[in-house]
């Protein structure tokens, strides 16, 4: 489950979840992101159909070429001091 929002870490998550098809686990507020906590928390077969899903499309974000060679702009940049080289 994520909260999207302006962290990193959510917004990637949240952009995962897509590319895989289970935009059911982001939430969009506090309180959705608690509600479907909870839910998935209490059952078992949502959560089992969550986690099948999930290994079935982890091919697709994976061993990306594309991923890595974002991050790695992103983390270049940060050690800069956010200085952008074109």
């Amino acid at each position: 489950v994520t909260l999207e929002g302006g962290l990193m870490v959510r917004r990637q998550t949240a952009a995962r979840y897509r590319e895989m098809g289970l935009e059911e686990l982001i939430a969009a507020d506090d309180q959705a992101y608690v509600d479907l906590a909870l839910r998935l928390a209490r059952e078992a077969d949502s959560r089992h159909d969550l986690s099948k899903k999930m290994l079935e499309k982890k091919y697709l974000i994976v061993n990306r070429a594309d991923t890595v060679t974002a991050l790695t702009g992103f983390f270049e940049m940060a050690a800069r001091g956010g200085e952008v080289i074109q």
